[in-house]
C-alpha cells in the first residue's frame, strides 16, 4: 500500500469516526446539556451572561469574584448577540451555545472544503479526500 493510499484510508477512517460521533454528541447535549457543564465553560458562560445583561465584560482579575476572561472580546460579543437574537433564556445558554459552536464548526468545514477544492483544482483529488480533510481539521 502506498503512502498516499494509506493517508487517504486513515483520513477517511478519521472522518467516518467524526461523522459517527456528532449524532452521539448532539443527543448527549440535548439530553444532559443542562446538567453537565465542563469546568472550562463556566467562566465563558459567565462572561457571555454579563454581556447579555449589560455588565462590563472585563473585570479586575485580582478582586472577587476572581473572574478571568481568556478569549477575545469579539468571541463573547458574537455569542451574546447570537443568543440574544435567538431569544435564548439564561438557563438554556449552555446547550444553545454548544449548538452555535457546532454551527460555526460546520461553516468552517464547508469553507475549508471549498478552499481545498479550489486550491487543488489542477491535481483533482477525490472529493471524499477533500471532505475528510475539512471535517477532521
Amino acid at each position: 500500500m502506498t503512502t498516499r493510499r494509506l493517508f487517504a484510508v486513515l483520513l477517511g477512517t478519521m472522518a467516518a469516526l467524526d461523522v459517527a460521533v456528532v449524532p452521539v454528541r448532539i443527543a448527549d447535549v440535548s439530553s444532559f446539556g443542562r446538567l453537565v457543564i465542563s469546568p472550562a465553560e463556566g467562566p465563558v458562560l459567565y462572561a457571555v451572561w454579563k454581556l447579555r445583561h449589560g455588565h462590563p465584560l472585563y473585570e479586575w482579575p485580582m478582586t472577587p469574584p476572581f473572574t478571568l476572561t481568556v478569549y477575545n472580546f469579539l468571541f463573547y460579543r458574537t455569542y451574546a448577540s447570537a443568543l440574544q437574537s435567538l431569544h435564548v433564556p439564561d438557563a438554556a445558554m449552555p446547550v444553545a451555545g454548544r449548538f452555535i459552536t457546532l454551527t460555526w464548526a460546520l461553516a468552517g468545514a464547508a469553507c475549508q472544503f471549498a478552499a481545498a477544492r479550489r486550491l487543488f483544482r489542477s491535481s483533482r483529488p477525490p472529493a471524499l479526500l477533500v471532505a475528510s480533510l475539512a471535517v477532521i481539521t
